[in-house]
C-alpha cells in the first residue's frame, strides 16, 4: 500500500484514492489527515514523500471542479477509481430539472418542487429515472453528483436497480416496517459478528476446531471472554514523553520483527509511576547483561556457570560434555532490545492486572472470570511490588536532594546513587519472586504464565475497522510464539544469574553452588514452577512447529509473473525496476556528489584487480594488495587533490580558523557525510536484492570491507567478480555456530562498490581525523562516520523508501525473504535449487566422496579429520563446492530478473566483449616502457637458467638468429620468425620473459598455420 493506491486523472486534474473510492481535497492538511487514517496509516518519510508527490500534480480547486463538472443531462465516462453509485435523476421536462440523489425518499420529497406527487410516477409517465452517479468528494458539504455512463464491469453502491419503477412505493406501512426491521437486523447481525470476533472464544467441543497446541497449553480457556483490545493493552508499554507520531525518518526505522504490545492505545494514559519503573527495569537488565557480556570488564559468566544455568534436565552427568547446552550470553543489539521489551511487558502486565485495583479487564457478567481472579500472588511478590513503589518514592526524594545547594552536592549525589541502586535491587527481587513460585497443576496461578497466554494473541493481518477499541486478533503460529518463550527464558536466566551474583558479591566462590540450587528447584523441565511449564511448552512447540504449515501462502498468477503474499502483489519486472532505479541513483550520487563530478576518473573494475582470499593481516583487503598498486595509484588522495586544485571546492570546504589559520569546514564535512549515507542507502537494494535470496538485516549489516582483528573481511574478489562472504547468522545467538553465506554481485554493482571503497573512504578517513585525531573508520560497510553501525531496522526502512522511489509495491526484509523462498521454488528446477542450499550437501554425495578422501588420508599418515579440515584449509566439499554453488546460484538469480542486461545495456555483453572493452580501457592508460635487450652472452645465460643446464648452446642458425633479432641490442619493432618443427621456437619467448626489465609477456597462439 503506497502511491500505487492513488491515481492522478490528468483530464479532471484530481487525485483519486482507489481504496476509499473518492478524490482527495486539494489541500495539504486534508491530505495528511487522509493518509494518516485507515486504511493508509502513513507516517514519517512515507507520508512526507507521498505529499511531495501530490504537490507535483496540477490540481483543480473545489470551486473549479463545481464549475467544470459535466452536465448532468449528458452522462460522461466514469472516472477510474471513484465509487459508482446507483441513484435517480429528475426527468420533469417542464423546467429541465437536473436534481439527482442516491435515495428514492429524497426524490419523493423533491416532487412537490414541480407541483407533482410521487404517486404520479409510473412506467408510462416517469417523473424520475434510475442512473449511475459519481462525485469527486464524499465529505459533508462537498458532495456534488454527476451522471456517468453505465459500465456493467464496475461495482455499484446503493441506489435502485434499473427498471425498478415505483415498486418500493407499493408496500403498506406495516410491510414497510417489517422489511425495515429485517434490514436493520441484517446489519445488526454483522455488528454482532464483529463484536464476537473481538472476544476470545474457547476451544469448541468439535474435533475440527481443536488446535492441538492451544489445547495443550490451555490458553483459550484462560483467555475466554476477554476482549482483544484489552489483551493487547494489558501489557503494552507506555509511550515515552518525547515520542511523536510524525517523527522524521527514524520513526520508520523499526525492524521488521514483531513489535506488538508497545506504545499501543490504552497505554498512553498509564500511571507515570509505571513509566519510571520500566525505565529502572531497563537499566537493571542492562546492568545484568554486563555480567555476561564478553566485552564487559564486570563479566562474571564462565563456561561452567553457563552450563549450570542451562542444565534444564538437572542431569549433572552430561554437564562436563563439550556438547552440553550452555547459556548463550551473546545477543545482537536488536535481539537484546526485543528480549528486554518482552521482560518489561511482563512487569507492565503485573502492574495493571495484579497490582492495580481495577484489574484492567472488563467483566462481561457476574460469572465472568478474568485473569485477576485466577492469578495467585505470593507474599514475596506482594512485598516485592510494595518495595518497588516505596523505593520509587525514596528515589524521588533523592532526586530533589541532588538538586540542592552546592554545599550538600556531594552528600545529595551519594544519596541519589544509593536510592537508584536500591530501586534496581527491588526490581531484581520482584522478577525473582515471579520466577521462584510453585504453581502445581494450575499454571495460570503464575503471572508469568498468564502473561504468556496474552502473548499468544497477535493482531490480525487485516482489519475492517479503524477504531483502536475494536482491535481484532488471532492466534500466533506455534513457531513464532515459541520465540517469545525463548526470549522470556533467556532474560529469566539473566535475571537469575544477576540475583545470584548480587547475593554472593562478597563470596564469589559461592556462586556455582547457589546457582545450582536455584536452577534445580525453579528452572528445570520437571519442576512445577512457571519456567518448568515454559520449558515443557517449548519442547512441545518445537515438535508442533515442525509439522505445522504456515497460514500465509504465496500465490502466483496464472502467467507465473506476479506473486501475491499477505496482500502485497509483486510482478517480477518490478524487482528489476527496483534494482535499476536504486542503481542509477547510487551511480549518480557517487560520481556527481561524492567524486565531485570528476570526469577523468577511471572506474575501479573487478576484472583488472587481484585479491588474496587467505591473507589475515589486520586491515588487509584488495586495496592493500601489491598487485593492484598500479591500478590504485593516486586513488588514496584523489579527492583531496580535487579540493586542493579546484577553487569552488576550496570555497566550500576551507574556512578561516579563529587563530588565523585555515581548517576544513565542519558543516561541509557533515553535508558530504550525508551524501555518503544517502549513497549507502541507495546501494543497499542493488547489493541485497539481485545477488540472491536476501540476508537478514543483522547479517547484511555485518559486512566488512577490511580484515579486523577477529575475522577476515566480507568483500572479496574471486574470478573477476565481487564476492560477499558473510559468516554471521541469526542462529549464532542460539547455537554459537557460524554459517557460511556466499553471494556474488552483478558486475556493474560490484564495480560501483569498488570505486566507492577506493576513492571515498580515504577522504572520509581524513574528515574523521579532523574531529577525532588518530581515529580510524569503522570496518563495517554500512556505518556512520563516527563508527556507529546502522540499526537493523534501517534495512527494512531503506527497502520501503526504495520501493516508493521506484514506484513499486512496498515491502520489507521479512516479506521479501518469504517471497524469495517462493520464487526459488517456483522459478528454478530442483538442480538449480540445490545451488541455493549453501550449507547442505546430500549425504550420499558426501559419503561417496569422503570414502576416497579417507583412503588418501591413510596414505598420508594423518587422521581423516586432520587431513580433511586442517591441511590446505578444507576439502572441495566445503570450500570449492560452496564457491561454485554460490556463483551458480547468484548467476541464476540475476538471470531470472535480467539484472546484468538492464544495468549494462540492451543486451548482456559476451565475455569476450567485456574483456576486449576492458583491454581497450587499459591500453588507453598504458605506460610505455623500453623493451628488454641483451647481448648473446646474456641470452645464453638466461636459456641455461631456464633449463638448469650450464652446457646448453643455442641451435644455429635459426634459434640463435631469432633470439638476437627479437632481443638483441638492435632489435626491430616487429620480427617474423619461421622455424621448423622441433627447432626450439618456444625458447624464443621464454627467454624474453626472463630478461631483466621484462614484466608481462602476452603470447597469442595462431589458429591458422602457415603453409608452404
Amino acid at each position: 500500500m503506497g502511491l500505487d493506491s492513488f491515481h492522478y486523472n490528468a483530464d479532471h486534474q484530481v487525485i483519486v484514492c482507489r481504496l476509499c473510492g473518492t478524490c482527495l481535497v486539494p489541500k495539504q492538511a486534508s491530505w495528511r489527515s487522509h493518509l494518516r487514517a485507515e486504511p493508509h496509516r502513513m507516517k514519517g518519510d512515507e507520508l512526507r514523500l507521498t505529499v511531495e508527490r501530490f504537490l507535483s500534480y496540477e490540481l483543480r480547486t473545489v470551486e473549479a471542479l463545481r464549475q467544470w463538472r459535466a452536465d448532468r443531462k449528458r452522462p460522461c465516462r466514469p472516472i477510474e477509481g471513484l465509487t459508482m453509485y446507483g441513484g435517480y435523476i429528475c426527468t420533469c421536462t417542464e423546467v429541465q430539472c437536473d436534481y439527482c440523489t442516491r435515495r428514492a425518499r429524497k426524490m419523493h420529497d423533491h416532487m412537490p418542487v414541480h407541483g407533482r406527487k410521487a404517486s404520479e410516477h409510473t412506467n408510462a409517465m416517469p417523473l424520475w429515472r434510475a442512473c449511475k452517479l459519481q462525485t469527486y468528494f464524499t465529505a459533508k458539504g462537498l458532495i456534488d453528483y454527476f451522471l456517468v455512463e453505465e459500465d456493467p464491469s464496475l461495482p455499484t453502491t446503493g441506489g435502485a436497480l434499473a427498471g425498478s419503477g415505483l415498486a418500493m412505493a407499493s408496500t403498506s406501512q406495516e410491510e414497510g416496517k417489517l422489511f425495515k426491521d429485517l434490514k436493520a437486523d441484517i446489519i445488526q447481525a454483522s455488528r454482532d459478528l464483529d463484536k464476537e470476533a473481538e472476544i476470545v472464544q474457547d476451544v469448541e467441543a468439535s474435533r475440527a476446531d481443536r488446535v492441538p497446541w492451544l489445547v495443550h497449553t490451555g490458553f483459550p480457556t484462560h483467555l475466554q471472554g476477554l476482549r482483544d483490545t484489552e489483551i493487547m493493552s494489558s501489557y503494552a508499554l507506555p509511550r515515552s514523553v518525547d515520542d511523536d507520531d510524525d517523527a522524521g525518518g527514524d520513526g520508520d526505522d523499526d525492524d521488521d520483527d514483531d513489535r506488538e504490545g508497545e506504545e499501543e492505545g490504552g497505554a498512553g494514559n498509564t500511571d507515570i509511576d509505571l513509566r519510571r519503573i520500566l525505565a529502572a527495569a531497563e537499566s537493571t537488565l542492562r546492568d545484568a547483561y554486563k555480567l555476561c557480556s564478553d566485552k564487559s570488564p564486570d563479566r562474571k559468566m564462565t563456561q561452567q556457570r553457563a552450563k549450570r544455568l542451562s542444565n534444564f534436565r538437572s542431569d549433572d552427568s552430561h554437564m562436563s560434555s563439550a556438547k552440553a547446552s550452555k547459556f548463550r550470553s551473546f545477543k545482537n543489539e536488536s535481539s537484546l532490545t526485543s528480549y528486554f521489551r518482552i521482560t518489561k511487558q511482563l512487569l507492565a502486565y503485573y502492574y495493571r492486572v495484579v497490582y492495580r485495583d481495577d484489574g484492567h479487564f472488563t467483566r462481561e457478567g457476574e460469572n465472568h472470570v478474568v485473569p485477576r481472579d485466577i492469578i495467585e500472588t505470593t507474599p514475596l511478590q506482594r512485598q516485592a511490588m510494595e518495595d518497588v513503589i516505596s523505593a520509587l518514592q525514596r528515589h524521588d526524594k533523592a532526586v530533589k536532594g541532588a538538586s540542592s545547594c552546592d554545599k550538600k552536592e556531594g552528600i545529595a549525589n551519594r544519596d541519589y546513587d544509593k536510592r537508584d541502586a536500591e530501586l534496581k535491587h527491588t526490581i531484581r527481587k520482584f522478577y525473582i519472586s515471579l520466577i521462584c513460585q510453585t504453581v502445581g497443576s494450575r499454571p495460570f496461578r503464575s503471572a508469568i504464565l498468564s502473561f504468556c497466554a496474552m502473548l499468544s494473541r497477535k493482531k490480525a493481518l487485516t482489519r475492517r475497522v479503524d477504531n483502536e477499541q475494536h482491535k481484532r486478533c488471532t492466534w500466533r503460529e506455534p513457531g513464532n510464539f515459541n520465540s517469545n518463550l525463548s526470549a522470556l527464558t533467556w532474560t529469566a536466566q539473566l535475571i537469575l544469574f544477576d540475583f545470584v551474583c548480587f547475593q554472593k558479591q562478597d563470596d564469589e566462590d559461592g556462586i556455582p553452588d547457589l546457582l545450582d540450587q536455584m536452577c534445580k528447584k525453579y528452572f528445570q523441565q520437571m519442576a512445577e514452577t512457571p519456567f518448568g511449564h515454559v520449558l515443557q511448552w517449548r519442547l512441545y512447540l518445537f515438535a508442533a512447529s515442525r509439522t505445522s504449515l504456515t497460514k500465509h501462502q504465496a500465490r502466483w498468477s496464472l502467467d507465473g509473473e506476479t506473486v501475491d503474499y499477505m496482500g502485497t502483489k509483486l510482478h517480477m519486472e518490478q524487482v528489476t525496476q527496483l534494482v535499476e532505479s536504486e542503481f542509477r541513483q547510487a551511480h549518480s550520487l557517487l560520481y556527481d556528489k561524492l567524486l565531485f563530478g570528476m570526469r577523468d576518473v577511471a572506474p575501479i573494475e573487478a576484472w583488472r584487480l587481484h585479491d588474496d582470499l587467505d591473507v589475515d593481516d589486520y586491515g588487509a583487503s584488495w586495496l592493500t594488495d601489491e598487485r593492484n598498486r598500479e591500478i590504485l595509484a593516486g586513488t588514496h588522495d584523489a579527492l583531496l587533490r580535487q579540493i586542493e586544485e579546484r577553487a569552488d571546492l576550496r570555497q566550500v570546504f576551507v574556512r578561516l580558523d579563529p587563530n588565523g589559520g585555515v581548517r576544513l569546514c565542519p558543516k561541509a564535512i557533515a553535508i558530504y557525510e550525508a551524501h555518503v549515507q544517502e549513497f549507502l542507502k541507495r546501494i543497499l537494494a542493488p547489493i541485497s536484492v539481485p545477488s540472491g535470496p536476501p540476508l537478514r538485516s543483522p547479517e547484511l549489516l555485518s559486512i566488512t570491507y577490511i580484515n579486523t582483528g577477529a575475522r577476515r573481511r566480507s568483500v572479496f574478489l574471486w574470478e573477476k567478480t565481487v564476492m560477499i562472504y558473510v559468516r554471521y547468522s541469526k542462529s549464532q545467538e542460539q547455537t554459537g555456530e557460524e554459517k557460511d553465506n556466499i553471494r556474488f554481485l552483478p558486475p556493474a554493482v560490484g564495480n560501483l562498490l569498488l570505486t566507492y571503497l577506493a576513492f571515498v573512504l580515504p577522504l572520509r578517513q581524513a574528515f574523521l581525523r579532523q574531529s577525532k585525531p588518530g581515529a580510524l573508520l569503522s570496518p563495517y560497510l554500512w556505518s556512520k562516520l563516527g563508527g556507529e553501525v546502522w540499526r537493523d531496522g534501517m534495512v527494512s526502512s531503506c527497502l520501503r523508501r526504495a520501493c516508493i522511489r521506484a514506484e513499486v509495491p512496498q515491502f520489507q526484509v521479512a516479506w521479501w525473504r518469504q517471497v524469495a523462498a517462493s520464487i526459488t521454488k517456483e522459478k528454478f528446477s530442483a538442480r538449480e535449487q540445490a545451488n541455493f542450499d549453501m550449507g547442505e550437501i546430500a549425504a550420499s554425495e558426501e559419503v561417496e566422496d569422503e570414502a576416497d578422501l579417507a583412503y588418501l588420508a591413510g596414505m598420508s599418515n594423518h587422521s581423516f579429520r586432520t587431513f580433511n579440515y586442517s591441511y590446505a584449509g578444507s576439502t572441495t566439499l566445503t570450500v570449492t563446492s560452496s564457491l561454485h554453488r554460490a556463483y551458480r546460484a547468484s548467476q541464476s538469480w540475476r538471470s531470472l530478473f535480467r539484472i546484468d542486461q538492464v544495468l549494462q545495456g540492451k543486451r548482456p555483453p559476451a565475455v569476450s566483449d567485456t574483456q576486449a572493452q576492458g583491454l581497450l580501457n587499459a591500453c588507453k592508460k598504458v605506460r610505455f616502457r623500453a623493451r628488454p635487450a641483451a647481448k648473446e652472452d646474456g641470452i645464453i645465460a638466461a636459456a641455461r637458467r631456464l633449463h638448469n643446464d650450464p652446457e646448453l648452446q643455442l641451435r644455429r642458425p635459426g634459434q640463435r638468429d631469432a633470439m638476437l633479432a627479437t632481443m638483441g641490442p638492435r632489435a626491430p619493432e616487429q620480427v617474423i620468425v619461421v622455424l621448423a618443427t622441433g627447432s626450439g621456437k618456444t625458447l624464443v619467448f621464454m627467454v624474453g620473459a626472463t630478461l631483466a626489465g621484462a614484466e608481462t609477456t602476452i603470447l597469442i597462439l595462431p589458429t591458422v598455420a602457415l603453409r608452404g
